[in-house]
């Protein structure tokens, strides 16, 4: 006897549409603000690596696979080289010599 195929709202069909999970209709989005005072909470299993920002009810956890870690790698290290990139970039403004534009003080 053969299994039913999934129902159309399973997770697993969803899946495989490459749907957005719900549950009951709601689709969660959320975007946070992090900065170097946050508490980081890593942990690494067989096959799943987890890790909290913030602490208890104020926290947000997520949970991915080696893969996802190693295109997050990938795109936190873009990030961090256009950070310094625009350092750079806004030390050489300061250093740039006025123009004769600044040195009219009537305008």
């Amino acid at each position: 006897m053969a299994l039913p195929a999934p129902a159309a709202n399973s997770l697993v069909m969803r899946k495989e549409l490459g749907e957005m999970f719900t549950h009951q209709g709601i689709a969660v989005g959320a975007w946070i603000s992090l900065d170097s005072s946050c508490e980081i909470k890593p942990n690494v299993y067989t096959d799943t690596f987890e890790i909290e920002f913030g602490s208890h009810a104020g926290s947000l956890g997520l949970a991915m696979t080696e893969d996802m870690v190693d295109k997050l790698a990938g795109v936190f290290a873009d990030a961090q080289t256009r950070f310094r990139e625009l350092d750079i970039e806004a030390e050489q403004d300061e250093l740039k010599p006025a123009g004769p534009e600044s040195l009219n003080v009537w305008n």
